[in-house]
């Protein structure tokens, strides 16, 4: 007498397992199966040798190359569903070790975690900007930045035009100024602020001047540090960068030494990807956006097809 299963019959069905198989054929020849695993987790892999070797603080492209140190955990997800398809349990090991590896190296800056800082002071809403010298849609640009409501505004590649501009804001929001714009220059800063200002020192960093704004919010003497650092993507700069934001650090520690709160805004051109920035981050300085538990933000190149990467 012979005997027939039913694939319905949960006694005499076949296991799961080889169903699935027959379900997901095996991909390709072996080693293009490995390769699907093996490209997609390969930047980080790299980018986190680099930086585990302390390579990321030489100068050039190993250095600039950490920019995309977070952007390449996303070939994770390709990996897993390679994985998946191939139904390699050597690749499903590796795949596993590199996401631990992934999550490692996210924890810090996750962003459901508020950081508890020894910050001092008044509390203060500040914000900065690039104004970018080609952007000619001035009215939307002010816009934007009154929908802010800040209390300092500290302003970027501001020409007159930019400065002009801003004079549309609401001049009970914010009655006092200061700006270095006039010319047609990169390294020009503009700042607004709802309380006064009582002093301005300039600081020549590198090739560069980052003054220091000191404004008294409610009899508090509190100084503002307007930093626009070097480009990172650009060749000649990454030795410039580090150095400028070492002198950062300095300024920062002179105005903690004289007893009032400091705030460092600008555009770093930087991120914590970045050797020169985590280093500054282990001195005094806190991020205020990690600290209120924002986790990252890209904000470059914000004008462009491609998503923003610093």
């Amino acid at each position: 007498m012979r005997s027939t299963s039913s694939p319905d019959d949960p006694l005499t069905a076949p296991p799961a397992r080889p169903r699935l198989r027959r379900a997901l054929p095996r991909w390709g020849p072996p080693r293009a199966r490995q390769l699907a695993v093996v490209v997609p987790v390969t930047p980080f892999l790299f980018l986190s040798v680099v930086r585990a070797a302390g390579l990321d603080r030489t100068e050039g492209r190993l250095f600039q190359a950490e920019s995309f140190f977070y952007e390449s955990t996303l070939g994770l997800p390709v990996a897993i569903v390679a994985a998946v398809i191939i139904r390699s349990r050597r690749a499903g090991l590796g795949v596993a070790l590199v996401a631990l590896l992934v999550a490692a190296a996210l924890w810090p800056v996750r962003p459901w975690y508020e950081r508890p800082t020894t910050a001092h002071g008044p509390a203060l809403r500040s914000a900065a900007t690039n104004a970018y010298l080609f952007n000619d849609d001035l009215d939307a640009y002010v816009a934007a930045l009154g929908d802010l409501d800040a209390d300092v505004l500290v302003v970027h590649e501001s020409t007159q035009a930019h400065v002009d501009a801003l004079d549309g804001l609401d001049a009970d929001t914010y009655p006092y100024g200061w700006s270095t714009a006039g010319d047609f220059s990169a390294k020009s800063h503009t700042v607004r602020s709802r309380y006064p200002i009582r002093a301005v020192t300039e600081d020549l960093v590198g090739a560069r001047i980052y003054p220091t704004i000191t404004i008294d919010v409610d009899g508090v003497l509190v100084d503002v540090v307007s930093v626009h650092a070097s480009a990172v993507l650009a060749n000649d700069q990454t030795a410039r960068l580090r150095d400028e934001l070492a002198r950062v650090d300095d300024i920062a520690r002179r105005a903690i030494d004289a007893g009032r709160p400091v705030i460092v805004a600008g555009d770093f051109n930087a991120s914590h990807e970045h050797t020169p920035f985590r280093d500054l981050l282990d001195g005094p300085l806190v991020d205020a956006h990690l600290a209120r538990g924002q986790g990252l933000a890209a904000t470059w190149p914000a004008r462009s097809l491609l998503p923003p990467i610093v």
